[in-house]
C-alpha cells in the first residue's frame, strides 16, 4: 500500500517538474533587453504614399503620367512602381531609425526623401515630382538645364508620327509637342 502512495506521489511531482519545464521553455524569460530564450521575430512595416505632377492637364491625361514612377528603399532590394493614382505600396519593410526612398521616372526630376521610422507613409501629402529632366545623348543629371531645353526644342511642332517626337518630352500626352 505505501509502495502505491510512494508510486503516486513520484507520478504527481513529475508531471509537475514537466509543467514547470514547459512554462519556462515557452514562456519568453528575458534577462535584458535582448536575451531571451524565444528569438524575436522582426517587425515587417508597410511603407505607402502618392505621387503627384507638377502639370495641368485633364483627368485621364494624369492617370497614365502618374503611373510608371519607380519608388525604391535605399539600401535595399524592395522597390514598387506608381498606379494610375500616383499610389505606391512596399511591403515587407524592415525596421529601422529611419528610409531614405528614391522616385524616378524617365523625364522627370528624380527625388530622395528621408521618412522617420515613426512615418507608415511618404507625407501628409503627396510627392510633388517636375517634368523637364531629358535624356539626350547622356543620362538624366537630374537637373533641368539649357541641354534640357535643347532637347525639348528638337521637337517643337512634332506630332506623333515626327521622327522629332519622343513619348517622354510629351509631357501632357496630347501626341503633339507645342
Amino acid at each position: 500500500m505505501r509502495s502505491m502512495n510512494t508510486k503516486k506521489f513520484y507520478k504527481t511531482i513529475t508531471s509537475i517538474l514537466l509543467l514547470v519545464i514547459l512554462q519556462l521553455v515557452f514562456t519568453s524569460i528575458t534577462f535584458g533587453e535582448e536575451n531571451s530564450i524565444l528569438p524575436k521575430v522582426p517587425t515587417l512595416k508597410k511603407l505607402t504614399g502618392i505621387i503627384s505632377v507638377d502639370l495641368t492637364c485633364d483627368w485621364s491625361t494624369a492617370q497614365s503620367i502618374k503611373s510608371g514612377f519607380i519608388v525604391k528603399l535605399s539600401g535595399t532590394d524592395l522597390a514598387a512602381k506608381t498606379d494610375s493614382r500616383g499610389y505606391f505600396e512596399i511591403n515587407n519593410v524592415p525596421n529601422s531609425n529611419g528610409y531614405t526612398i528614391s522616385i524616378s521616372k524617365q523625364g522627370f526630376l528624380a527625388r530622395e526623401i528621408k521618412i522617420t521610422s515613426e512615418q507608415s507613409s511618404t507625407q501628409t501629402g503627396p510627392i510633388n515630382m517636375w517634368p523637364g529632366d531629358l535624356p539626350s545623348k547622356d543620362p538624366q543629371d537630374n537637373s533641368i538645364n539649357m541641354l534640357d531645353i535643347i532637347e525639348m526644342a528638337k521637337s517643337f511642332n512634332a506630332s506623333s508620327e515626327s521622327q522629332y517626337y519622343s513619348t517622354y518630352k510629351d509631357f501632357t500626352e496630347i501626341k503633339l509637342l507645342i
